[in-house]
């Protein structure tokens, strides 16, 4: 065996695995076909989820309604919002297709820090629970109100990661950014 052959071999090898490595289509932050149309507060908005073809499928209207619920909470929260820093949202998510959506599961991660994965799940019960269902109707919607989050970091931001389904179609997400900034 030429010595020039066996350099040769272990360059192509090496190369491919450069190319197949750094074209593996890898996306970081990247959760769905989604616009995103912040308001000058930085933690407001509004955002259309898109199919793959690009034709609208959701739309998310995000409020920020301040660093306390918005009347009665109901639930449980994890972090005393009356002496820890904890921002509150309502946010409505609307079908602006012509078939039924359903809202499968939901997954929750942050940013930053250790959660930077999946680091919890919500099953469609826990779904219809929180939201009174998990089918938005053609032009139908769902709301959450004082959904909230609060992070180690400064800014952060809690992406819940809703998997949904089109009535006989493709599965796609919704991220529902919350950010977490004193």
């Amino acid at each position: 065996m030429n010595i020039n052959h066996f350099y040769l071999k272990k360059f192509y090898i090496f190369a491919l695995v450069i190319i197949f490595t750094g074209c593996s289509g890898h996306k970081k932050n990247y959760y769905g076909n989604v616009d995103y149309d912040w308001d000058s507060d930085g933690k407001s908005y509004t955002a259309i989820v898109k199919d793959a073809k690009g034709a609208d499928l959701v739309r998310v209207d995000c409020r920020h309604i301040g660093n306390q619920p918005n009347g009665i909470f109901k639930g449980n929260l994890s972090r005393d919002f009356r002496s820890n820093h904890v921002d509150f949202y309502d946010y409505k998510l609307t079908n602006l297709s012509d078939k039924q959506i359903s809202l499968e599961s939901v997954d929750y991660r942050f940013d930053r820090g250790q959660y930077k994965k999946v680091f919890k799940r919500k099953t469609k019960a826990e779904i219809i629970e929180y939201m009174d269902g998990n089918v938005l109707p053609p032009n139908g919607s769902l709301e959450r109100i004082n959904s909230w989050a609060w992070g180690k970091f400064d800014p952060d931001v809690l992406h819940k990661i809703y998997n949904a389904k089109v009535s006989g179609g493709a599965n796609f997400i919704i991220d529902v950014q919350l950010v977490c900034k004193k």
